[in-house]
C-alpha cells in the first residue's frame, strides 16, 4: 500500500507498515502490533506541547 496522501495530508503522522502480515495484524503476533501502537502512543503523548 502507498502511504504518500496520507504523509501529504498529515505530515506529522507516524505510520506503522506491517507487511508481513497481510490484513490481519493480529497473526501471528499480537505482541508486535501491542508493542508497535504502545510505542506510538508513548511517542505522540510526549509530543503534545501544552
Amino acid at each position: 500500500m502507498q502511504w504518500k496522501q496520507y504523509k501529504q495530508s498529515l505530515p506529522q503522522a507516524k505510520i506503522a507498515e506491517f507487511e508481513q502480515f497481510d490484513h490481519n495484524i493480529f497473526e501471528p503476533d499480537e505482541g508486535l502490533f501491542v508493542c508497535t501502537a504502545d510505542s506510538l502512543m508513548e511517542k505522540s503523548i510526549k509530543s503534545i506541547h501544552y
